[in-house]
């Protein structure tokens, strides 16, 4: 059974989630009174497919994150210790740097080079050449969630409620609870937009059934 749950990044920017969606792993043959079967196997035996998870089960919440240089990290904005550095001189070891944990579903960083100077790091190119061969700065990118170490989890949610549904029948309500953001603009609805982003992600042969695991923050 999972201990953890793994957000994309617009659920991960919603602050109360309620709901997670997950495919159904393998794809079921047939659902009866909301129970999914895969299968046949010997004698057109069908066999339970299994929840990820179990009602009361406190999960951790895995993100897009980065163990980054303090120097990018705004004043105010949410970040942890980290395992990453750079160590000082040897007879001086206060003039090492430790790196922090900060979550991509918070805003981007600013980029950073190399100096030669304490911290080792700064915000503006010495020249033109750190543009030309550096655009990006020297340290840029995140670690996917999948590769979130559990330590670094800064969320916790409580499972409600587990249970087998086409994906395409979400409503508005769910969609909305599991944080997709509706476009007044172009009229699509939090319902639409949850689809279209579960199809890109999983492509043409995206799974028709999920897990809706009801959840609630835990403080």
């Amino acid at each position: 059974m999972r201990t953890s749950i793994i957000l994309t990044d617009w659920q991960a920017r919603c602050k109360n989630l309620g709901l997670v969606v997950v495919p159904v792993v393998p794809q079921p043959v047939e659902v009866v009174d909301g129970i999914p079967y895969y299968g046949p196997w010997a004698a057109d035996i069908y066999k339970e497919i299994l929840p990820p998870w179990q009602p009361g089960q406190v999960l951790a919440v895995r993100e897009a994150w980065d163990d980054v240089h303090p120097i990018r990290i705004a004043k105010g904005r949410y970040s942890q210790p980290g395992d990453a550095g750079i160590p000082g001189d040897i007879l001086r070891p206060e003039t090492g740097v430790k790196y922090r944990i900060v979550y991509r579903a918070d805003g981007e960083l600013p980029p950073i080079w190399h100096c030669q100077e304490y911290p080792y790091r700064t915000l503006t190119p010495k020249d033109e050449s750190d543009l030309k061969y550096w655009p990006k700065g020297v340290e840029f990118g995140w670690m996917p969630s999948t590769q979130m170490p559990l330590k670094f989890s800064r969320r916790k949610l409580r499972v409600k409620s587990v249970e087998c549904k086409l994906v395409s029948e979400i409503t508005e309500d769910e969609a909305k609870a599991a944080g997709s953001p509706a476009f007044t603009g172009n009229d699509i609805g939090h319902a639409e937009n949850f689809y279209q982003h579960w199809n890109k992600r999983y492509g043409k042969k995206h799974p028709a059934w999920g897990w809706f695991a009801r959840c609630r923050e835990v403080k």
